[in-house]
């Protein structure tokens, strides 16, 4: 009985063995099998997610620095704006000075002829009261004598009146002379026509806005790149007046760039980064009084 049943069981071991050996090259190949549809799918979803962040940071990083550009020339056009006002503002008081010490020399011209008149008119008419004083005496003293001196009868004209006549008709002919001169002087002022007077007021000035496209720049420094004097997106520009320097702040360098007064790279400072040192597109950069460098940055 052992002897039929164990070669029986021998061929089923072999048997099991190749099946499991069959079975375990099968999976091994299974394996090593290309990824599946779906996988290829994830994998080209991510290579676009990829590809699309990256464009996205380009197309947000100009529009950062752009949007940081429009803020600058946002406050500097206020800027400019605070300094024609305060041009206007002085060009004006400069005007109504000078207006006004127009009008404190046209009434002095005023008060100096209203006293040459007034002394004219005055010596006119002390002469005439002096006149008018001296026939009165003559009337009277006329008179005197020809109660003392007529006789009742006299027939011809007395000689007291012949006197006082001749004395009337020099009178006469001294006014008659002088008459012209007794006429009225006007005082009296002549203005410019409002048409001149206002175009002299036009011609104080004119305000206006310039377009940068339109002019020539006077002059260019640097080129763009990422070295030393090199620039990508220079937003903001300062002078130090100690020292003379140029100093430009670098947006997408992420820096602030030193120039001497000869326009020769000096010095930089700033890298991109978050800490105490760091900048993140520096959109501005000013100097005070004393060399420091203030620097506006962005998060």
């Amino acid at each position: 009985m052992s002897r039929v049943v164990l070669p029986r069981i021998k061929l089923f071991q072999r048997v099991s063995l190749v099946a499991g050996v069959v079975a375990s090259t099968s999976s091994h190949m299974r394996v090593k099998k290309g990824p599946t549809i779906e996988e290829l799918r994830q994998q080209a979803l991510e290579r676009a997610k990829e590809c699309m962040h990256k464009e996205s940071g380009i197309i947000f990083g100009k529009i950062k620095r752009l949007a940081c550009l429009v803020a600058n020339m946002r406050r500097e056009t206020d800027i400019d704006a605070e300094f024609v006002r305060l041009e206007i503002k002085k060009l004006t008081k400069r005007a109504i000075e000078e207006i006004y010490a127009r009008e404190n020399e046209l009434l002095e011209q005023v008060d100096h002829l209203v006293e040459e008149a007034n002394a004219t008119l005055d010596g006119q008419y002390n002469q005439l009261s002096s006149l008018r004083n001296q026939f009165y005496t003559k009337e009277k003293t006329c008179n005197d004598r020809l109660e003392r001196e007529i006789d009742h009868e006299e027939t011809g004209t007395p000689a007291p009146l012949i006197a006082y006549q001749e004395s009337v008709q020099q009178a006469l002919n001294y006014l008659k002379t002088n008459e012209a001169s007794y006429k009225r002087r006007w005082v009296g002022f002549r203005t410019a026509n409002e048409p001149n007077f206002k175009n002299t007021v036009k011609v104080l000035g004119f305000v206006g806005i310039s377009d940068p496209r339109a002019l020539r720049p006077w002059r260019t420094i640097g080129r763009e790149g990422d070295g030393l004097a090199q620039f990508k997106g220079p937003v903001g520009i300062d002078v130090d007046k100690c020292s003379g320097d140029i100093v430009i702040s670098d947006f997408d360098n992420h820096r602030i760039q030193v120039l001497d007064k000869n326009e020769q790279f000096k010095g930089v400072f700033g890298s991109k980064g978050s800490d105490s040192s760091g900048m993140k597109g520096p959109n501005d950069v000013k100097c005070d009084n004393e060399g420091r460098y203030v620097v506006a940055d962005t998060f």
